[in-house]
């Protein structure tokens, strides 16, 4: 430990990491010894902390993966490969360290994040009762392999809130724990997404049966989420979702249903409620366009597309029109429509294009399509290893 904790004394601080490193050891072939001249070396610090990755009230601490997991030396002292920041605007305490660093060891020994599974060490957001899952064991071993003894280990982490012991294996999975398993979660910086909308100031991002928030600023994330325990009663697949005057319209396949915050306010209800014709199948792409005063709501479906009159829930008499026509430009994979900052964005796989609304051709804008890990700015510290608090609070109210 370069720089100290202003919060926990030298002692406890330097006892809790040894308990962190220890924990590892018991899983994979590792020795952790202080050196002169170490290769993983951990600070506290706030604010900028003289790094490129500034701390923030919601982050705990951050780690910097290895080389490569066989530990070559750094060639420049100033590199941070290998190393973990604490944020020390954190009250800490040993076993909110404790519970910390064993994430952040994890990172600096070159492991991500396993966003599917709340339970094991890897998970980015703390919650009371994590523990080394068999994935977590298994990934760490492939990598360094398995501790010289095996046996079964007991690990006791403690939050703030109370403590729980859990009893971990350092054997193969059984059958039954493949099979309990969660389903393989999204990656929200590379899986692309099935809808997108803006709701009650932050974003929404559809992915198969999982959804993921992001604040306006695109520097936090939470989530993913089940898509059920937001908006219950809806399907699995989701095609199209779009803000109206607060309320929520989410459509899937020839149906659509319209939330305000967790509550259905109507559906589902057919596609012909809103007059598109009977044999469209579904509903693909859903937005506002900022280009009207007021903003235009407009439906899209395989090569057509409708503007809806919010006022008499119908599309207008003079659609459909030909996409073919007018948006020739837009990927014709798109899977995602939304806005932000008035600017009007298509998602088509893992890019995201924005169009250029005030060229009357419509083109993608300059500088686009960019990746979506390069547009969500929480992507850098996702990528990079960070662990958040999050108080659990969902901004819809019951």
């Amino acid at each position: 430990v370069t720089s100290w904790s202003r919060r926990l004394d030298a002692g406890s601080v330097d006892a809790t990491i040894q308990k962190a490193l220890a924990e590892w050891e018991k899983h994979a072939d590792l020795e952790f010894r202080r050196a002169q001249d170490p290769i993983m070396n951990m600070k506290f610090g706030v604010g900028s902390h003289q790094c490129e990755y500034p701390f923030t009230s919601s982050v705990l601490a951050h780690a910097f993966r290895p080389r490569s997991t066989s530990f070559e030396p750094k060639d420049d002292p100033s590199n941070l490969i290998g190393d973990i920041h604490f944020n020390d605007d954190v009250p800490w305490s040993s076993p909110l360290l404790l519970a910390t660093a064993i994430h952040e060891i994890g990172h600096s020994l070159g492991l991500p994040h396993v966003l599917n599974d709340v339970n094991s060490i890897m998970y980015p957001i703390l919650v009371e009762g994590q523990r080394f899952t068999p994935r977590d064991i298994k990934t760490i071993q492939a990598m360094y392999g398995p501790p010289a003894r095996k046996g079964i280990q007991t690990t006791q982490i403690t939050h703030e809130h109370g403590s729980k012991e859990r009893r971990n294996e350092e054997s193969e999975e059984t059958e039954e724990e493949k099979e309990n398993e969660p389903d393989e979660t999204p990656q929200p910086c590379s899986s692309g997404a099935d809808a997108v909308t803006t709701y009650r100031g932050e974003f929404i991002v559809f992915k198969n049966k999982w959804l993921w928030r992001v604040l306006n600023d695109g520097d936090t994330l939470y989530g993913p989420n089940l898509i059920s325990d937001l908006f219950p009663g809806l399907p699995e697949g989701i095609d199209a979702a779009v803000e109206i005057h607060g309320q929520i319209w989410i459509f899937s396949g020839k149906q659509y249903w319209i939330f305000s915050e967790r509550r259905l306010l109507h559906g589902p209800r057919p596609l012909g409620h809103l007059g598109i014709p009977e044999d469209v199948p579904r509903i693909r792409l859903a937005y506002r366009w900022h280009y009207f005063d007021p903003p235009a709501t407009y439906l899209w479906g395989e090569h057509e597309y409708w503007k809806l009159d919010v006022r008499t829930r119908k599309v207008e008499d003079s659609y459909a029109r030909r996409i073919s026509l007018n948006w020739k430009h837009v990927p014709a994979g798109a899977t995602a429509a939304f806005t932000r900052d008035k600017e009007l964005y298509f998602i088509s796989g893992d890019l995201v294009y924005r169009m250029n609304t005030t060229d009357y051709r419509l083109p993608v804008s300059e500088g686009y399509p960019v990746s979506i890990s390069k547009f969500w700015p929480f992507c850098e510290t996702y990528s990079m290893g960070t662990t958040v608090i999050v108080v659990f609070v969902f901004l819809f109210t019951l």
